[in-house]
C-alpha cells in the first residue's frame, strides 16, 4: 500500500460513520476563519449547519532498509497520522456525549481497517474542548502509530 492509499482508506473509513461531518484528507486552508468555519458546516440531525468534520494528515514517517538478498533491498516506511475531529459545543443538547460517541465509533471503523501487513495501528484518543475561529468546539485527537508500507529498493 502506498502512502496515498493508506490516507484514502483512513478517510473512507471516517465518512463511513454516520453523522461524522466533513472529512478531509489534509488540513483544509482557509484565507478567513469564516471560510474555514464552512468548510465543515453540515446538517446534522436536523441542523443545518452543524459545525463538524474529521481531517487527515501525516504527522511523522521513518524509513529503514532491510536487505533480503545480495541484489535485493526494501524499504519500511512507518506513518503516523493525526485524525483531528471538531464539533461545536451546544448548551442546548449533549454536544460532548454526542461527540463523543461519534470520535468513538470512528476509533473502531479504523479499528477495522486492514492497512498494513504489521500489528493491527494503535490509536490514542485526546478529547478537550478548545476555541476554533471563534467558536467553542470539543475537539479529538486521534493518533494512528507505525502503519507501515515496504518499498522495493
Amino acid at each position: 500500500m502506498t502512502e496515498k492509499s493508506i490516507r484514502a482508506d483512513i478517510v473512507e473509513a471516517i465518512e463511513g460513520v454516520n453523522h461524522a461531518g466533513k472529512v478531509y484528507d489534509h488540513i483544509p486552508w482557509s484565507s478567513t476563519w469564516d471560510v474555514h468555519l464552512d468548510k465543515f458546516k453540515t446538517r446534522i440531525n436536523g441542523y443545518v449547519n452543524a459545525f463538524r468534520g474529521f481531517t487527515v494528515s501525516l504527522t511523522s514517517m521513518t524509513q529503514t532498509g532491510e536487505i533480503l538478498t545480495t541484489d535485493t533491498e526494501r524499504a519500511v516506511r512507518a506513518y503516523q497520522y493525526a485524525i483531528r475531529g471538531y464539533h461545536a459545543i451546544s448548551e442546548d443538547d449533549d454536544s460532548e456525549n454526542d461527540f463523543l460517541e461519534v470520535v468513538l465509533d470512528v476509533i473502531t471503523a479504523l479499528d477495522g481497517l486492514n492497512i498494513s501487513s504489521y500489528p493491527r495501528p494503535l490509536a490514542q484518543l485526546e478529547y478537550n474542548p478548545a476555541e476554533v475561529g471563534g467558536v467553542l468546539c470539543h475537539v479529538a485527537e486521534i493518533t494512528m502509530d507505525d502503519i507501515r508500507e515496504q518499498v522495493d529498493c
